[in-house]
């Protein structure tokens, strides 16, 4: 549950954490960097027990980079609603409770830097994010050379 989001170059979709880089291309395949920005907004990670505050500002990020106009483009980000895994350790903190000073304060649970380093936010790649993996190539490959080996196998014993 976002905070803050800024909307990603390349398809408009909503992000809490966004780096953005463009290149210019050089001589070849050399290439230049030109910008590189990053935004990152605090959100919730609800799990169904309760709700954690995430700080992708101060913790290590896993995640999903797309490129555009041949390579000249690039963007890391994590998308608002996008399933993750964090981890950290949670800390108790006060935080101001929605609707403004007036009502108060609120308790939440926050991820926190440890002995270990900052949390970690990984990515679990949702479907069309990324080109799909080559699993049934191998597979094919496998049983190729499987049926090679029998053929050759028969052809053997038929030979004796």
């Amino acid at each position: 549950m976002p905070i803050g989001t800024s909307p990603s170059s390349i398809d408009g979709l909503d992000c809490v954490f966004l780096e953005h880089a463009e290149y210019v291309s050089m001589s070849g395949a050399m290439r230049r960097e030109q910008v590189h920005t990053v935004h990152t907004h605090p959100f919730f990670l609800d799990d169904g027990t309760g709700r954690a505050w995430i700080d992708p500002a101060g913790a290590s990020i896993d995640a999903v980079t797309l490129w555009e106009d041949g390579g000249l483009t690039g963007e890391r980000r994590l998308r608002a609603g996008e399933e993750v895994e964090v981890v950290a350790s949670f800390q108790q903190v006060e935080v101001e409770a929605d609707g403004g000073p007036y009502r108060g304060r609120s308790v939440v649970w926050a991820a926190e830097p440890d002995p270990w380093g900052p949390p970690r936010v990984s990515y679990r790649t949702a479907p069309g994010m990324v080109a799909p993996s080559d699993d049934i190539s191998a597979f094919l490959r496998g049983a190729g050379v499987f049926l090679a080996a029998v053929s050759v196998l028969l052809a053997a014993l038929s030979w004796i």
